[in-house]
């Protein structure tokens, strides 16, 4: 940012002095000066003079805030809640954790805001349970935890249904291998006694394929793995049921349905038009054969 302004040499001066009084900000980063003398209509400098000058940031770790909302051992808090917290000066970012342990051990939610408020997004909470939360103001000097980190809260109860995110192989796939497992994710955690028997594999020619299902470790996939190598050049039709539920017991609200088509077998024939199978490698095979036979009768004589 360009500041300008005027300054005057007095009679026979070759020095003179600028006063420069600095801003307090949050930049927290130190800044460069640069004082640039040139002529004017008025005097000849006889060639322009530049310097450049560091002032230093002076800034501490962010100062002391508080944790505003929700307010300590709130009940029937939203699945979806907004944090809310003071503004805690110098701060340039606010860390932000979420867990079910007191201790910190295992984060529900984690996130970095240059704001004094966040929105969690849906399904990382479950209804009706405890969580902490803390917030750490940062800056490049250091780090402040607000006063009452480790406040607490319980949710509502969780009332919405899970819902299919995605599936592999995703419906209208051609050309899956034959090996393939089943991946169904969903938008929550499962319950894992309901997630069992809920997988339904089927095509036309051979019905009903038999396998077992299961449960990723976030508890949001569910695989089923065929017994068996599925058919070549067949369409399977997946269905899921609405038997499946999340961990507060709310079940799927639609079944959902797709389709895929596994790959064609390979063949090892060479075909060729108004050829039978094979029959280009034979004539290959004869060419070669009649060729070295020349190649011997014309060496012996």
């Amino acid at each position: 940012m360009a500041l300008p302004g005027t300054v005057a040499f007095p009679a026979d001066a070759i020095t003179v002095t600028i006063a420069v009084t600095p801003v307090d900000d949050t930049d927290s980063i130190d800044e460069d000066l640069v004082v640039a003398v040139t002529d004017d209509v008025t005097y000849d400098l006889g060639s322009p003079a530049a310097a450049t000058m560091t002032i230093g940031d002076d800034d501490v770790e962010p100062r002391a805030f508080d944790l505003t909302g929700p307010a300590d051992t709130s009940s029937g808090v939203s699945l979806t809640p907004t944090l809310e917290w003071q503004t805690a000066l110098g701060a340039s970012e606010y860390i932000v954790v979420v867990d079910d342990n007191s201790d910190w051990s295992s984060p529900e939610f984690g996130t970095t805001a240059t704001t004094t408020d966040c929105i969690l997004p849906p399904y990382y909470l479950s209804g009706l349970t405890l969580y902490y939360w803390k917030v750490t103001a940062r800056n490049r000097i250091g780090d402040t935890e607000a006063t009452n980190n480790g406040i607490s809260f319980t949710t509502e109860a969780d009332t919405t249904a899970p819902e299919v995110r995605s599936t592999s192989p995703d419906g209208g796939d051609t050309k899956v291998s034959v090996s393939t497992g089943i991946s169904i994710t969903f938008s929550e955690p499962m319950d894992w006694p309901y997630a069992t028997g809920i997988v339904a594999v089927t095509c036309v020619e051979t019905g009903v394929v038999t396998g077992t299902e299961s449960l990723s470790v976030n508890e949001r996939a569910i695989t089923f793995k065929p017994a068996g190598p599925l058919a070549e050049s067949t369409v399977y039709t997946v269905t899921v049921s609405t038997d499946v539920r999340d961990v507060a017991l709310n079940p799927l609200a639609v079944e959902r349905t797709f389709e895929f088509t596994t790959e064609a077998p390979l063949s090892g024939l060479v075909e060729g038009p108004g050829c039978v199978p094979g029959a280009g490698s034979a004539l290959t095979l004869v060419m070669l054969a009649a060729a070295l036979a020349l190649t011997r009768r014309r060496r012996r004589g």
